[in-house]
């Protein structure tokens, strides 16, 4: 169910087919984006954890386990997945996807490059950054065939977010990486602008925001932190 917000239809479904399918081998079904079910589909889920068929398998994947409803978690064994390390994500790129280009680093890159090139968020992220620093909005989103691309999906625009803020990192490092109160007022200018970045993601994950209206609220918020 890679969905970024699961429907009850779909739940339904499942529980359809966890009941009604052969108990002679398991079955095995992984929700995405668990945290992001509204209250229906929430509601749904609990029912199928409360009486689970025989032999099935829910996994259920998030990034913000507590932003699930206690009675599901007190439902759930949890399982921490560490990130791979560089050489581990190449290895598996070489040995499972025939990948030896070299192109990209993460396999989240790769995966994210059927999306969109790395490269263009990259150049997005400094792009809409010397909007904000130069105070010309026009510069970012008028006449920017890129940005359809990062607002219409919700995982290229979580992509775009997070590389926004390795470009505010390293635009502050640059600037502000001198005398002691530069750097003071470099660290202080980076976390305001970290956590308007996290705040505008989170409007358009948790509370379904538009995410060309958050981006246009993200830019003033950032712009009030010079």
């Amino acid at each position: 169910m890679p969905q970024d917000n699961t429907p009850i239809e779909q739940l339904r479904r499942l529980a359809s087919w966890a009941n009604r399918t052969s108990e002679e081998r398991a079955k095995v079904a992984i929700v995405t984006n668990a945290d992001r079910m509204g209250d229906s589909s929430r509601n749904a889920l609990l029912k199928l954890l409360e009486d689970p068929p025989p032999r099935t398998y829910l996994i259920l994947v998030t990034t913000a386990k507590a932003a699930l409803l206690p009675t599901i978690r007190s439902r759930l064994r949890s399982f921490r997945f560490r990130e791979r390390s560089d050489s581990e994500a190449r290895e598996v790129l070489e040995r499972i996807f025939h990948e030896e280009s070299g192109e990209y680093a993460t396999l989240r890159e790769y995966f994210l490059a059927w999306h969109i090139s790395p490269e263009i968020l990259r150049n997005e992220g400094s792009l809409f950054l010397h909007a904000v620093v130069s105070g010309t909005p026009q510069s970012f989103f008028e006449g920017n065939r890129d940005l359809e691309a990062i607002i219409k999906d919700r995982e290229v625009f979580h992509a775009f977010m997070e590389e926004l803020i390795h470009v505010a990192a390293a635009r502050s490092r640059d600037t502000f990486g001198g005398e002691r109160g530069s750097r003071v007022d470099g660290v202080v200018r980076l976390d305001a602008w970290g956590n308007a970045i996290r705040s505008a993601f989170d409007r358009v994950r948790r509370y379904n925001m538009n995410p060309g209206t958050a981006l246009e609220a993200l830019f003033y918020r950032m712009r009030e932190a010079l």
